[in-house]
């Protein structure tokens, strides 16, 4: 006699299958948020890091111009580009700067090789119609100021204080450079900068 054996399979019920839904969905939304966040997060850091660039760019750029060149001349705001041999101090800080440089790298084909400097600090405008500031360089009292920094570094506040420009006192001359601003195109991660910089000239006086 053939005896049929039946194993009764019991599968999940539904508040099994409703409850493992929910710890399933529970996780996934909690590893997307993670990712999420992370992804902001390294946008952000990249962001910061290009507007760092760009700021050290400039103010490399402008600090080897300004050691290697000769007749420093600065004022407290902008004004013509002074006269080939021209030098003037500024102990309590100005907005302009002009200097020759040493060669022709940059200069090549004016009728001087003056270069100027100026911080404008209603250079640009945000979405929200306030103003701020930029390093701009002209080349020999060109028609146009050229920008140094990018619009998402909002530079606040410049000084150029230079000392000894005309070497009467045998002062070696100097230059030292204040700088304040924010960067940073979140309002959540805007970094706040205060630099200060002293350049000494080195070209040597024959």
């Amino acid at each position: 006699m053939k005896v049929s054996m039946q194993t009764k399979q019991r599968g999940f019920s539904l508040i099994e299958l409703l409850i493992a839904l929910t710890l399933f969905s529970g996780v996934i939304t909690m590893v997307t948020g993670v990712v999420l966040t992370m992804v902001d997060a390294n946008a952000k850091s990249q962001n910061i890091q290009l507007l760092t660039n760009n700021l050290t760019f400039a103010l490399d750029s402008l600090s080897r111009e300004i050691r290697t060149g000769f007749y420093y001349y600065c004022y407290s705001s902008q004004t013509n580009t002074p006269d080939e041999t021209g030098t003037r101090d500024c102990a309590n800080g100005g907005k302009f700067m002009s200097v020759m440089e040493a060669g022709e790298s940059l200069t090549a084909g004016y009728s001087s090789n003056r270069i100027d400097y100026y911080y404008d600090d209603n250079y640009y405008t945000d979405a929200d119609g306030n103003e701020y500031g930029a390093i701009l360089r002209r080349f020999d009292n060109g028609e146009g100021w050229i920008p140094l920094t990018s619009e998402n570094v909002k530079i606040t506040n410049m000084e150029f204080i230079v000392t000894g420009s005309s070497r009467a006192d045998e002062v070696q001359p100097a230059v030292t450079i204040y700088l304040e601003g924010t960067m940073g195109d979140f309002e959540d991660v805007q970094s706040e900068f205060s630099l200060q910089t002293t350049i000494i000239q080195r070209i040597i006086d024959v």
